[in-house]
């Protein structure tokens, strides 16, 4: 009973996390007024100065460009897609499925070989699981390696 407890508080304790930060990501309505917001101040002012419809909306595409280009430049290297820290994200997330699927296998698993085998290679998928989240924490901007993977197990 003691145990069903115990579980029952940890998954309150998740539900309220998961809560906690679904309130704390929701739009950020000044960047939005700012994006949307800029460009159509700037258009309609080019309209009355320049009476050109045609000018006045490609000065406003030109400023939402402007300000796109400006805001990515500022944002987190991990959601800036070709940066190590987006592959290393996406990485780390691929890694975490697949040590969490050998793991079931292993608990599975009768044979003693067997089961030494995948004690091996998720070992090696976790230390790979630690550079990628450690290379993502460092938010590292520089190109990365093109792809999104990992290095499978092909040992003994």
């Amino acid at each position: 009973m003691a145990r069903l407890q115990d579980l029952h508080a940890k998954a309150v304790d998740l539900r309220d996390r998961a809560n906690a930060q679904a309130r704390g990501s929701g739009p950020k309505w000044g960047m939005i007024a700012l994006v949307f917001g800029l460009p159509i101040v700037a258009g309609v002012l080019a309209n009355l100065v320049l009476h050109s419809i045609l000018l006045s909306i490609l000065i406003a595409v030109a400023v939402l460009v402007v300000l796109v280009m400006v805001l990515s430049k500022n944002a987190p290297a991990s959601t800036r897609p070709g940066t190590r820290a987006w592959e290393a994200k996406l990485t780390a997330e691929l890694l975490d499925r697949v040590i969490v699927q050998r793991t079931a296998e292993q608990m599975e698993m009768q044979h003693a070989p067997k089961r030494e085998r995948l004690d091996r290679e998720i070992a090696f998928l976790k230390q790979q699981l630690a550079e990628n989240q450690a290379v993502w924490a460092s938010q590292d901007p520089s190109p990365g390696k093109g792809y999104v993977g990992f290095t499978p197990y092909d040992g003994p």
